[in-house]
């Protein structure tokens, strides 16, 4: 089986999220931030986004203050711009003909994953899992281990894929391997700082390299 992860793996979300981050903030009269200074702040949930696209200084009910309304925003907001990473479908297609089971485990709400798993891939993902209210998110495998629950599958016979630094730390507590991608949001650079493994650039790389993988794992 394959986890993915969503945003900047198989979702190029950020035009969504920066929009939707910029309304809240400016209406709630603080600067809003550029596409590249958001990308920096994602990966770990929503709540990270809000706390570190605000000033250090900011009370914390004002922190829950805007978090709330960026959450209530972006559930109405979160598929305007949003689209698969091109190439994306056509991979997914190609591993579920292998008979592969396919799921998603992102820290966004739970409630965006299942939409956006509905909308955009046209049934190729069956399992979808975000982040829920008082529960561990990623890097924390907690998320992984329900998918690996429903999947029925043990962590041997899993391949996780990603785009950034948290996604590498989930691989590895989790003790899954790891497929790399380099069209997210995280640099080429940051992700080695991060001992990235099975690095990848374009989606119709990600059935070359679980076979590969696979081929590795049947010689030991």
């Amino acid at each position: 089986g394959i986890i993915f992860d969503l945003d900047g793996t198989l979702l190029n979300t950020i035009e969504d999220i920066n929009n939707a981050l910029n309304f809240i903030l400016e209406k709630n009269g603080f600067p809003k931030r550029t596409i590249p200074q958001t990308k920096l702040s994602l990966g770990s949930g929503s709540m990270h986004l809000i706390k570190t696209s605000l000033p250090s200084t900011v009370k914390e009910e004002v922190l829950l203050k805007v978090h709330s309304e960026y959450q209530e925003y972006y559930q109405k907001n979160n598929d305007i711009l949003t689209r698969p990473y091109d190439g994306i479908i056509e991979a997914l297609k190609d591993l579920r003909k292998k008979g592969l089971k396919l799921a998603v485990v992102s820290n966004k709400d739970d409630h965006d994953v299942k939409l956006l798993n509905q909308n955009k891939f046209l049934g190729l993902i069956d399992i979808a899992i975000g982040a829920r209210s008082g529960k561990p998110v990623k890097p924390s495998p907690y998320l992984v281990s329900i998918a690996l629950e429903k999947m029925q599958l043990a962590t041997n016979e899993v391949i996780y894929v990603g785009d950034s630094d948290v996604d590498i730390l989930t691989a590895k507590n989790a003790n899954i391997q790891m497929i790399t991608v380099t069209w997210g949001f995280r640099d080429l650079e940051t992700l080695k700082k991060y001992n990235a493994t099975n690095i990848i650039n374009h989606p119709d790389e990600i059935l070359k390299k679980v076979k590969f993988l696979n081929d590795q794992a049947n010689k030991r």
